[in-house]
């Protein structure tokens, strides 16, 4: 109750907390999915997450989808209107992913507002396009290579 009433109250405050608002949850946000899935993070050149690949339990799976239904909620607690033009653009375009991402999980999609070829079935885990067969050697070749950790990481 105490999170509906912060998120309320950010919905009256000045443009400058706004964008702050705003600029916190994109960093949150970020940071958690880089954590949650790691490939991810490793193909987009994250630091830190070289040697973990993603949890599929269900556990996980469940967590990820609150995360991303929660993600929704607080960003709509943010006063667009008080955000400036390119903020409001970033808002409009990260609405939109988590929007994709939340429908997507009527589908068995995971739980990620990030776009890629696919939207990551967990309900078909392989197909012509992604699978074991074609992430796991698609990360290695990703990785970086330059010291003894790296090799350890690979």
């Amino acid at each position: 109750m105490l999170m509906l009433i912060t998120a309320a109250a950010c919905a009256h405050v000045p443009a400058q907390t706004s964008a702050a608002a705003l600029r916190a949850q994109l960093d949150e946000d970020w940071k958690y999915w880089m954590t949650e899935h790691p490939e991810v993070a490793t193909y987009v050149g994250y630091p830190g997450q070289n040697a973990r690949w993603p949890d599929y339990t269900q556990p996980a799976i469940d967590a990820r989808a609150a995360y991303v239904k929660k993600s929704v909620e607080h960003l709509a607690a943010i006063d667009r209107a008080q955000l400036s033009a390119d903020d409001q653009i970033n808002y409009d375009l990260y609405t939109d992913l988590l929007d994709t991402a939340v429908k997507g999980l009527a589908f068995g999609n995971n739980a990620i507002p990030i776009r890629g070829v696919t939207s990551g079935n967990l309900l078909m885990p392989i197909n012509q396009l992604e699978g074991i067969q074609q992430d796991i050697p698609h990360i290695f070749a990703q990785m970086p290579a330059a010291t003894r950790e790296d090799y350890d990481n690979i």
